[in-house]
């Protein structure tokens, strides 16, 4: 039979990967507090609040659950290590600060700064990752993403097995985007049975600074583009024939209109996921 093949829609639904769970171990203890006092390895869920937030645990924070912070600024020293979701959102106009790789054993991370910058180190995740920016404050370098390491979504890749569900990674920032190589295929190449879709949004406001800024993929240094490169594909997760994937190139307008690109991607004997860029 042939393997049934669904087209993830970002703009819709960028994150809708709730039927993942993880079991909870049996002394399990969760962590409620903020965040000078969470401890280097939670063997629950972590639930972090606070004003001005420093965690600074060694080399690493682990946590065995979730884990869930939400604070005025957050600046993490220590790499993440987190069975479950990652969210952590700044709130009151805060930087979100990660120095170390984060990663979800089996699920997502979300990285939100409504009205501030975002800058990360590398980022995995066992199922898909969104990262906002400034999306509720005006345009600007200072509402911007940087991401100084690979993305690697789909790393969770036996549960559930099925090439017809995948994981997406979606970017959005009123001002510019840096990131490195982007991959939604688990860092497996051709063995992966994902083939997610990745979408990105630099100046999403339009304006000015947006009509001058390119979008480049492939460079080495560029600061409103991807550093590296864009890899959606895998010979496993769907037909084993050549086929080709829609990149959608969407520019809003000032009077609120969208124009919009379209090309196609291909690659032999392989399938890849949606590619969606939202340039200025």
């Amino acid at each position: 039979m042939k393997p049934r093949k669904r087209w993830l829609s970002l703009a819709v639904t960028p994150f809708a990967l709730a039927f993942l769970a993880y079991a909870q171990l049996a002394h399990a203890a969760p962590y409620v507090g903020d965040c000078a006092s969470i401890p280097n390895h939670v063997t629950g869920d972590a639930t972090v609040s606070d004003t001005a937030c420093v965690i600074d645990t060694g080399a690493t924070l682990i946590v065995d659950g979730t884990l869930t912070i939400d604070a005025t600024t957050v600046d993490v020293k220590s790499e993440i290590q987190s069975v479950g979701k990652v969210t952590i959102r700044t709130n009151g106009g805060g930087e979100l600060k990660l120095r170390k790789k984060a990663s979800s054993q089996n699920s997502d991370i979300l990285l939100q700064s409504p009205q501030n910058r975002i800058e990360t180190k590398a980022l995995e995740t066992g199922n898909s990752v969104q990262v906002d920016a400034g999306l509720n404050g005006a345009e600007g370098a200072t509402w911007d993403i940087q991401i100084d390491g690979p993305i690697v979504a789909s790393k969770l890749q036996a549960v559930p097995q099925d090439p017809s569900v995948h994981s997406n990674v979606l970017l959005r920032a009123v001002g510019p985007i840096s990131t490195k190589t982007i991959r939604t295929d688990g860092g497996l190449g051709a063995a992966s049975v994902k083939m997610g879709g990745i979408q990105i949004e630099a100046y999403r406001n339009g304006g000015i600074a947006a009509d001058t800024a390119e979008f480049v993929i492939g460079s080495a240094g560029a600061l409103n583009g991807v550093n590296g490169d864009l890899i959606t594909h895998t010979t496993i997760g769907g037909e084993q024939t050549r086929s080709s994937c829609k990149a959608v190139c969407i520019s809003p307008w000032e009077d609120g209109s969208v124009q919009a690109a379209f090309a196609w991607l291909t690659w032999p004997q392989s399938k890849c996921g949606p590619l969606s860029l939202v340039p200025a």
